[in-house]
């Protein structure tokens, strides 16, 4: 039975897929998290890629099926993100604004993604 593109788009890919947004989104909503906690950078930027290396172990222990390139670049697209919302050192209001998108953004696309990966495995 064929899915549809809305399914078959979250198909892990050896080198790049769709979930890299939200590896990407994730790391944006670290950094915002670290900005709101006024943690220094190098505080901020340990955590969060303790956080991102930590969810790639959970996926590892959960036996989800990725290649190295592919988890290399989940924690690459997360730092990428973090780097850049860190330094576009937003007004306090812009980045509360920032936050709180790209936290809908990321919530929809984890959804998505999630329910993708029940489908695409039930079959």
């Amino acid at each position: 039975m064929k899915q549809h593109w809305t399914i078959r788009i979250w198909n892990d890919g050896r080198y790049f897929d769709l979930w890299h947004l939200n590896h990407f989104l994730a790391g944006a909503l670290l950094a915002s998290l670290s900005i709101f906690l006024n943690l220094n950078f190098w505080l901020g930027f340990i955590i969060s890629i303790g956080v991102m290396l930590a969810w790639e172990i959970f996926e590892i222990v959960k036996d989800i099926k990725e290649t190295f390139f592919n988890t290399v670049f989940d924690v690459i697209f997360g730092i990428v993100a973090f780097l850049i919302v860190y330094q576009l050192r937003l007004s306090i209001a812009t980045q509360e604004l920032l936050f709180w998108v790209v936290l809908v953004l990321w919530l929809t696309v984890e959804l998505w993604g999630f329910y993708a990966y029940r489908v695409l495995t039930r079959t």
